[in-house]
């Protein structure tokens, strides 16, 4: 899917949590045909997690939380510490998921407060790598971090330990896309 197919198949929906789940479907496909670059993703992700925060907080889409939805929001918060850009409104938004999120067994629970933590040195970012880098979950590992952007073609807490600089350049037409994204609902 391109861009102006993902603009035409959002124009039919009207609820903010169907709408992130189509910017995922393009993120997904973006991300491993190697169309679009880290720093796109990363934009276009803010503008899907905004949706997505719209399905969360407003009464009229209010649904149940889950981990998933948490660890969507802490991999954009590690990402906009890759990317050096400000986290105070995404750190807003982790906080808010965090308190309406079910909770239960699971590894990010145990490290929230040490990654929602400005630290480049923070002792969570380890935990974070260590659980990527293993191959057979336990239950209450799922779902794990690399189940959302930026998959397993990225690992942000691991760009972040080695201080690894990303380019940020985005291309016109994704530029465009996040212009249209904005502008939308």
């Amino acid at each position: 899917m391109n861009s102006t197919e993902l603009l035409e198949i959002i124009k039919k929906f009207d609820n903010p949590s169907t709408i992130a789940r189509k910017i995922d479907n393009y993120l997904v496909s973006s991300i491993e045909d190697k169309s679009i670059s880290l720093y796109e993703g990363y934009l276009i992700n803010g503008e899907r997690l905004r949706f997505l925060y719209r399905s969360i907080t407003e009464t009229a889409w209010e649904r149940e939380i889950g981990v998933y939805e948490l660890i969507d929001f802490l991999n954009q918060k590690l990402l906009a510490q890759v990317f050096s850009t400000d986290t105070q409104n995404i750190i807003k938004m982790c906080n808010e998921v965090h308190k309406k999120c079910i909770k239960r067994k699971h590894y990010i629970f145990d490290i929230y407060e040490d990654l929602i933590s400005q630290s480049p040195e923070s002792p969570a970012l380890v935990k974070l790598q260590e659980a990527r880098d293993l191959n057979d979950f336990p239950d209450y590992y799922y779902p794990n971090h690399n189940t959302v952007f930026p998959f397993n073609s990225y690992s942000p807490e691991n760009l972040l330990l080695n201080e690894t600089k990303v380019e940020k350049e985005v291309n016109e037409d994704i530029l465009d896309l996040i212009v249209k994204l904005s502008l939308t609902l």
